[in-house]
């Protein structure tokens, strides 16, 4: 700015300053998270609302994640490499207009949901059981994310009706003809995983055994009827009858 005096006759020497304009550092309204709940599997965006900056400079930003206080990440988007169950994340997004930074601003707090544990497959141990077999399972892969340990409950099905939660299931359970499948599900100690059901099997009948023959007399004479005697037996309960061959 430059002031020149005048006495209504003549100017007077003029006079010169400067002020510099300073640059106004920019601000935002909020941090906004894409989610209101994570765990291990999944992840979390975090995005700045409401920027503002009286220059009209250019929108930059920079982010900080933490877990529990310590920073883990400066990228927009955290994953679960970055965090694990139970921990609290904050995202704190600090607004710069290219020459300074405004005031960091963060968002709500979350914390780390637990993962349910999965398991791929569940298959019959036994697919041709006859009365008096027994039933195991053969379990699949299984994993969790949080890397808790996984156990498994059981749930038999004969003909559609749980009849056991025991590992493996024994002939008591089942007779000739049932249809036979179980269902698995896995637990981590918190909570169950989604249930597994297996192939099915149906129980085959079981042959008839013989465990003696004799004759009903042992020095029979010419013109004497022999009659064979036969003892036996049938896991399944059915009926036995013979054929014979003298």
């Amino acid at each position: 700015m430059t002031a020149t005096p005048n006495d209504g006759e003549g100017d007077g020497s003029p006079l010169s300053t400067s002020i510099e304009i300073l640059n106004t550092a920019p601000s935002i309204t909020s941090a906004d998270l894409d989610g209101s709940s994570v765990d291990e599997s999944g992840s979390l965006t975090c995005s700045p609302s409401g920027w503002s900056d009286d220059d009209g400079d250019t929108q930059g930003y920079t982010y900080s994640w933490t877990a529990d206080g310590a920073e883990v990440s400066t990228s927009a988007t955290l994953t679960g490499a970055d965090f694990a169950k139970d921990q609290v994340l904050v995202c704190t997004i600090t607004p710069n207009d290219g020459e300074e930074d405004g005031t960091p601003v963060s968002s709500v707090s979350i914390t780390v949901d637990n993962s349910a544990p999965v398991l791929s497959s569940a298959a019959l141990t036994n697919v041709t059981p006859v009365e008096g077999d027994s039933f195991g399972v053969t379990l699949g892969s299984a994993s969790d994310a949080d890397g808790d340990t996984i156990t498994y409950s059981y749930a038999w099905q004969v003909n559609g009706s749980t009849v056991s939660t025991a590992s493996v299931l024994d002939s008591s359970d089942f007779a000739k003809g049932d249809s036979i499948q179980v269902i698995v599900t896995p637990n981590d100690g918190t909570v169950d995983g989604a249930p597994v059901t297996s192939d099915t099997a149906t129980v085959q009948n079981t042959a008839p055994t013989i465990s003696s023959v004799s004759m009903d007399e042992s020095a029979p004479t010419t013109d004497q009827v022999i009659t064979a005697v036969v003892s036996s037996s049938d896991a399944d309960g059915d009926t036995v009858t013979y054929s014979y061959a003298w």
